[in-house]
């Protein structure tokens, strides 16, 4: 096991299967098997905001197998709006209501515009086909407060 890694200069490794950074962000975690014996490596990036912007893992076989490379982007407000998986061909786009209107309307806003801040649904799409939807949406109940309910639609 390494004592200690430099990629660069704010990296500290000491015996750990897990490398941070001095800003307290994950730079590296290394995986073993029951043998000790390095199994794979997940790297990890992250933008100025310390967001997950990056992750890959890569298997220690000769030569080294990339398993998944997956990128993430955010809005101002610190929520993740897309998720690239690289490898898979996959994307997948998150909505919020923090300030929503539907794509397709113009003229359309939501019923109830919370700005909450809150997921409202995501859309997975494999090789630019959409094939699933996932929308949470919440309902006036007669009760006082509101009640959360789950529509997933794979396609």
């Amino acid at each position: 096991m390494e004592k200690t890694k430099t990629t660069d200069i704010c990296t500290v490794c000491l015996d750990a299967p897990s490398c941070w950074r001095l800003d307290n962000t994950l730079d590296r975690r290394i995986e073993y098997d029951g043998t000790s014996q390095q199994t794979a490596t997940v790297e990890f990036e992250y933008d100025v905001r310390h967001r997950l912007t990056r992750e890959t893992r890569t298997l220690g076989t000769q030569p080294p197998q990339q398993v998944y490379d997956i990128q993430y982007d955010y809005d101002q407000l610190g929520n993740r709006t897309v998720k690239i998986e690289n490898t898979a061909d996959r994307i997948t786009y998150y909505e919020y209501d923090t300030d929503y209107e539907d794509p397709n309307d113009p003229n359309y806003l939501l019923a109830y515009p919370t700005r909450n801040n809150r997921l409202l649904k995501y859309e997975v799409y494999e090789d630019e086909v959409l094939t699933r939807t996932v929308e949470y949406v919440c309902e006036r109940s007669p009760k006082p407060g509101q009640r959360l309910s789950l529509q997933n639609r794979p396609l």
